[in-house]
């Protein structure tokens, strides 16, 4: 019983922390949705974004060969930024998370 709290305790935190659930329509559970978020907030303070991002959208734009294709939409000061994020099954378990910057950020 008391595992079962601390394990209830840790879901809870970690969802609390990385901010999901994430909104729109994504493929992603909740522990995955934070891992891209983990990744979108580190090149959004990279950016000079000292708070990170706050995603305001999802969207699945395609799915092939398993991979599935998203856009996450950021809101950065006043404007939204799409990141394209794609999700992979990993032959050794779990999904590889590719990511491509938003069109602002690639020089």
């Amino acid at each position: 019983m008391k595992c079962c709290i601390h394990v209830l305790t840790f879901v809870l935190l970690a969802v609390a922390i990385t901010g999901c659930v994430t909104p729109g329509e994504t493929s992603a559970d909740y522990i995955l949705q934070g891992s891209v978020q983990n990744m979108i907030n580190a090149n959004e303070i990279a950016q000079g974004h000292p708070f990170g991002g706050r995603v305001v959208d999802t969207k699945v734009l395609s799915v092939d060969a398993g991979t599935i294709t998203e856009s996450w939409h950021v809101k950065r000061g006043a404007k939204t930024v799409t990141y394209t994020v794609k999700l992979t099954p990993s032959p050794e378990g779990g999904t590889d998370i590719a990511m491509s910057l938003p069109e602002e950020d690639r020089e």
